[in-house]
């Protein structure tokens, strides 16, 4: 892995490496088909919708935690009540903002409340593991953190901090037994070090395999490459609540500067530039498309000098370009691109490349410094409500940019059930976003693993990677 998990309890954070070990040790109410990405059945076999506030989930009989215990509706609610708990700091709950109340109906029947209209509730179901209320509350947060346990097809043996996390099958698993039974996640940031660990045997998978390294992993007798499309997507975020970036001349600059085709290039054909805050897997992805034409920055240095000495900067402007080590693909390269790039309209930079941990910590401290930041947002919901709100709206987001008028389509986005709708409304959405530049929109990366000959496992869309979907190769 490019990086250690930084929570285990896995209501706490939504970062992808944390999620992809969480869906080892956990269920949530529903999942996505592993090919597909349509929302199908998990822990509730089926499910009601009484009205566009009321939904009523059916579990399934038998489910099991690690220790024995049967999850019942007690243990779903007792997840969400713990989810929306203000005095529970948590980032998961970003995502449960439209829910109001959830009651326990029997043992097996648990009726969701909303505040809200939320066209896309049962995809979001998702993204909420149940935890065994019997198990959290003898244990406590702190330890239940150190030591988690769930109902998934893997029990947590041992957590050494950046280092791995090891995980034995659930034999008693709802679903069978996983075909492998000891698995180990090994954080290793360097690219040039996974690849080793994977050409060397020592790793049987490695996520996030570069362009340059492709053809290494091709030429090699012992491994093989694996690769999907994406719902992940990479920009560049302004702090756009101080100086220079609170004028929209300035970042609007900047969005002229930059050559994507040229950045593309660094991927060796497994990039494709997303313009816009909407990838083609999402929701209403074409009509918004269509809606946009004609608002996209093109390359245009010669523009973006003229908006800069318009701000005042017609001698130059110095920022601050933060990354992370290690966690994107080719990023550090992006990064230098993006400087020179820069350099080309009198924007000079001071590049600071950070361990992924302390990156990530950076990104939602109060009060960052880093004029310009490389990040990446994945949607698992496949839907404009994800981007939008988790980087938009102030009652949701830890970033910057927010308006009122953005907030209120995003909450009409939201709300809106005729797809119709929903579409011209995102696409309203994201007209804005354009013409006030809030980010630098980049590009998608196709997945590329390595992997080895000794196993069998087919890439996601989504970025998941389930061990269970897994097998050794005959």
């Amino acid at each position: 892995m490019t990086g250690d998990a930084s929570f285990l309890d896995p209501h706490k954070e939504i970062n992808t490496t944390s999620v992809i070990v969480a869906d080892h040790f956990f269920d949530a109410l529903v999942e996505r088909d592993p090919r597909t990405m349509a929302t199908i059945p998990s822990l509730a076999a089926s499910w009601d919708i009484i009205d566009s506030l009321t939904y009523v989930f059916h579990l399934r009989h038998g489910v099991r935690f690690h220790d024995g215990v049967e999850l019942t509706a007690r243990d779903v609610k007792y997840s969400f009540d713990r989810i929306l708990d203000p005095d529970f700091s948590n980032r998961v709950r970003t995502y449960a903002t439209a829910i109001d109340s959830v009651n326990v109906i029997d043992d097996y029947t648990v009726e969701i409340k909303l505040k809200t209209a939320y066209a896309p509730i049962i995809n979001r179901m998702a993204s909420f593991y149940i935890v065994p209320q019997h198990y959290v509350e003898a244990i406590g947060d702190e330890e239940f953190n150190r030591n988690p346990m769930g109902s998934g097809p893997y029990r947590f043996v041992e957590w050494v901090r950046d280092d791995h996390i090891t995980m034995v099958a659930n034999e008693d698993y709802w679903r069978g037994a996983p075909n492998i039974k000891n698995v180990v996640f090994r954080a290793i940031p360097d690219g040039s070090t996974r690849m080793a660990a994977l050409l060397s045997g020592e790793a049987h998978l490695a996520d996030t395999i570069s362009a340059d390294d492709v053809p290494a992993v091709e030429r090699a007798n012992c491994c093989y490459v694996g690769t999907s499309d994406s719902n992940t997507m990479y920009y560049m975020t302004f702090n756009s609540s101080n100086a220079p970036f609170d004028d929209v001349r300035v970042r609007r600059a900047l969005s002229y500067a930059i050559d994507w085709d040229e950045i593309l290039e660094l991927f060796g054909g497994h990039a494709t530039r997303i313009p816009f805050p909407s990838m083609p897997t999402d929701f209403g992805y074409a009509g918004i498309a269509e809606r946009l034409e004609g608002l996209i920055y093109a390359y245009d240095p010669e523009r973006a000098r003229e908006l800069l000495a318009e701000a005042g900067f017609s001698s130059g402007l110095h920022v601050k370009l933060m990354g992370p080590a290690g966690r994107y693909p080719s990023g550090e390269n992006v990064i230098q691109a993006v400087a020179n790039q820069l350099e080309q309209i009198g924007v000079t930079t001071d590049i600071e490349i950070l361990e992924w941990g302390v990156f990530y910590g950076e990104m939602y401290a109060a009060g960052l410094q880093r004029d310009l930041t490389l990040g990446s947002m994945s949607n698992p919901l496949f839907d404009p409500d994800h981007l939008m709100a988790t980087n938009f709206d102030p009652r949701r987001s830890a970033f910057y940019f927010h308006s009122e008028e953005l907030t209120s389509l995003i909450d009409e986005g939201m709300e809106e059930t005729d797809p119709a709708l929903r579409t011209e409304i995102y696409a309203r959405a994201m007209a804005y976003l354009l013409d006030q530049a809030a980010y630098i929109w980049g590009y998608q990366v196709g997945r590329v693993y390595g992997l080895s000959n000794e196993i069998v496992w087919i890439p996601r869309v989504d970025g998941r990677i389930f061990i269970d979907e897994a097998s050794w190769a005959d």
